[in-house]
């Protein structure tokens, strides 16, 4: 049923002394008030509807199919059958999210099972660990996606030194090692601001022995924060006789202990039995309040809203639980995202509730759920953990997606840009079949450099802990990361093809030891990628011994109609740290730093094209379907030696200013790919109009600046954008200065 509009907020309003379905949908409206303004969580009903009429919005109400059943016949294909419905609320172009409105079950009156039906959260009063034991026993039965079975890193990572957990029996709380083939629960939460004289206790070097001892832990139980006490006593209760917490397990202050355990969080959650996700509050003290409701100052989520139609028919006001989960704080965090996707199970405590979720299902308090593994509900719609699953057979998409989340969270250390998201970049590069190289698969690398940034983003500075490089997402920070449409969209029709046959470029990279080394190397690189199709496949994980492929698995007659040296490339330069020689790393080997989250420095060297355009600030869009550029973010049109418009970038208003010689003096531009026209521009905008001219007619190019530290040796990005073939393979000299000519050169990037 497509959706009806049942008018504005001050129609609803109106009716709503005669109509009961509007007045529950006020009610709903009002809680919404809630969610995304706690700070009038204490004002009345009356005063909230007051203030609604002042909200500009329009209600959409529509019938949803809730809860599937899978049903086989005479041996045939299972499907799956409609159970239940709800209605769905929604105010399109307004802040508010979608609420459900869901039958309740009227308790003994009715003889059907009440699944997918409201639950009144009465009817949980002090029963909150039985429900959560039920949840994890329906998960048993999802099979593989869901089962937890101690993989063989972890066989690995359990005998390391460093690590260790907690051991919650009362009376014998201490830190140990973790036994062979014992489960484990982990806690993800947010530490929260650590004021002087007032941080939470943790494990130093000064007490951490103290803590090994039986019952260490619990001569300092009363010392920890409330959060971490909680888990502790609900981890004991469902059974568990371990729980990994960091602030315990991880000895605080060493940094290279720190080191080693952060390499580790993909293996750390994904092996947990189950994820405490602690998304109550701001800080490590507010608790699991679905545990203790009445001590919540969110007590008014716990509140259902429920009206009454007949003795026998209530309906009651349902919220997907990222409604709740995606306004808080923990839901901001770099590192508690990393958590939530590894975690096959994941227990969320917010708003003084609690949902489960995994990768089949997810269960809320107040809908009683199906106990059969084989069913469907609305709950699968929602949660990135749902979305991961996916990476067996779309780890592309799901990559876009992860990083358009990640890099819009917070990062209380900047330095810790790469360490949390290893455990994920790790998880996805596998199914790619290869390593993420400072965050990028390097087995799709030409495609990974095509990232915008989808407002103004700051660079991560050398003051941090390690050095970020220009040329990936994690050397800039303050914005969302996007691989959009306009750069991506030509090369995914098959990516594959597009890699071999619409790009040159051998990439290499200096490893820990200053060498260079290819940043794809098939040899290092062999397993097998069955889970993804043709089209998405990356370079070749084989390579030829002959001479008819590059190291990449480009063939060699595509390269000579290019017109570029199919000898292996002479890097003639060299940095001040690498000054005597430029030595190459043979395929297959690589030098290693196991302590650390990145082996490599982060310069890229290579060979490809290099000419010098101007820029001219967009006055109007060059074309009516510009997409826009983002927050403080401005289109800029790139003009050859004659003044010609051959192609667009866009740059941050602010960094412009600062170099404001970007506008007046030529710039230098690297081609690095391939692009199929660009969209602002005809294609026969500077190209003479010729059969088939219009295919990949045009160039991905960076726009580079240089360090002034590295005496003009180390380019950085400043931009990504696209010029004109025609237009690259023909520049000129601009105006009096030496460069502008395309040249085939040398290339540090930084």
């Amino acid at each position: 049923m497509a959706p009806q509009k049942l008018g504005s907020v001050q129609s609803i309003l109106n009716r709503a002394g005669k109509c009961r379905l509007c007045w529950l949908i006020a009610r709903a409206l009002s809680e919404q008030t809630h969610i995304t303004k706690p700070e009038v969580e204490d004002a009345s009903l009356e005063l909230m509807l007051a203030a609604l009429r002042a909200v500009d919005a329009t209600c959409e109400i529509s019938w949803m199919v809730d809860g599937r059943v899978k049903v086989t016949k005479d041996g045939g294909p299972p499907t799956y059958q409609p159970r239940t419905r709800r209605l769905c609320i929604t105010w399109p172009g307004s802040e508010y999210a979608e609420a459900h409105l869901v039958l309740v079950h009227p308790g003994n009156l009715w003889g059907p099972a009440p699944h997918f039906l409201g639950r009144l959260l009465t009817s949980l009063e002090g029963d909150k660990e039985k429900l959560i034991s039920d949840w994890i026993a329906m998960c048993d039965k999802h099979g593989d996606n869901c089962r937890v079975s101690h993989s063989p890193h972890l066989e690995e990572l359990r005998q390391e030194s460093y690590f260790g957990v907690v051991d919650v029996r009362k009376g014998r709380m201490r830190l140990c090692p973790l036994p062979a083939g014992q489960p484990y629960a982990a806690l993800s939460y947010t530490w929260g601001i650590q004021e002087v004289g007032r941080e939470h206790f943790k494990a130093t070097k000064d007490n951490i022995e103290e803590l090994m001892t039986e019952g260490g832990v619990d001569h300092i139980y009363d010392q920890l924060p409330t959060t971490i006490r909680d888990a502790m006593r609900l981890v004991g209760r469902l059974g568990y006789t371990y729980l990994w917490v960091d602030s315990l397990c991880i000895l605080q202050g060493d940094e290279h202990v720190w080191e080693l355990n952060a390499r580790s969080m993909d293996v750390v959650y994904g092996n947990a039995a189950l994820t405490i996700c602690a998304a109550d509050g701001e800080d490590a003290n507010a608790g699991l309040l679905a545990l203790s409701p009445t001590q919540s100052r969110f007590t008014h989520h716990a509140k259902q809203v429920v009206e009454d139609y007949s003795p026998d028919l209530r309906l009651m006001v349902s919220y997907p639980s990222e409604t709740y989960i995606q306004r808080s704080k923990w839901n901001t965090r770099a590192w508690t995202f990393q958590e939530r996707i590894l975690s096959k199970r994941c227990l969320v405590f917010t708003a003084g509730r609690v949902y489960f979720q995994c990768r089949n299902s997810q269960m809320s308090e107040d809908i009683y759920e199906h106990p059969d593994a084989s069913v469907w509900s609305m709950g699968l719609l929602h949660g990135p953990s749902i979305k991961f699953r996916e990476a067996n057979t779309k780890a592309i998409e799901v990559y876009k997606d992860t990083i358009r989340s990640y890099t819009s969270r917070d990062l209380g250390n900047e330095a810790d840009i790469l360490a949390a998201f290893n455990g994920i970049g790790r998880d996805l590069t596998r199914h790619l079949g290869g390593e993420a190289v400072f965050g990028l698969p390097n087995t799709h690398f030409d495609w990974a450099l095509l990232w915008e940034p989808t407002s103004a983003p700051e660079r991560r500075r050398k003051g941090t802990k390690l050095s970020f490089p220009s040329w990936s997402w994690v050397g800039w920070k303050k914005a969302p990361i996007a691989y959009r449409d306009i750069f991506v969209a030509e090369p995914e029709r098959n990516l594959h093809d597009w890699l071999l046959k619409h790009t040159w470029i051998v990439w290499y990279i200096r490893d820990g030891q200053g060498n260079l080394r290819l940043v794809w190397d098939y040899k290092l690189h062999s397993g097998s990628r069955h889970c993804l199709s043709p089209r998405w496949q990356g370079y070749p994980s084989v390579g030829s011994e002959g001479s008819s492929e590059d190291a990449y698995g480009r063939k060699t007659v595509d390269l000579q109609s290019r017109g570029i040296s199919l000898e292996s490339p002479e890097f003639k330069k060299t940095m001040p740290q690498y000054a005597y020689q430029v030595r190459m790393v043979e395929p297959g080997r690589r030098a290693t730093q196991p302590d650390r989250i990145v082996d490599d420095q982060r310069y890229l060297q290579f060979w490809t094209w290099s000419a010098c355009f101007n820029l001219q600030a967009e006055e109007e869009p060059f074309h009516q379907n510009d997409p826009s550029p983002g927050l403080r973010r401005k289109r800029f049109g790139i003009l050859d030696g004659h003044h010609n418009l051959v192609g667009t970038i866009v740059l941050d208003e602010d960094a412009i200013k600062e170099e404001g010689g970007l506008l007046v003096k030529p710039q230098e531009f690297i081609a690095i790919s391939d692009a199929d026209g660009i969209p602002s521009l005809p294609w026969n905008f500077v190209v003479p109009a010729e059969p088939g001219a219009a295919e990949w007619c045009a160039y991905n190019v960076l726009l580079l600046t240089y360090d002034e530290d590295m005496s003009g040796r180390v380019a950085k990005r400043k931009g990504l954008g696209r010029i004109f073939k025609h237009a690259f393979d023909t520049a000129v000299k601009l105006y009096d200065h030496s460069s502008g000519q395309r040249e085939w050169k040398e290339i540090i990037l930084g």
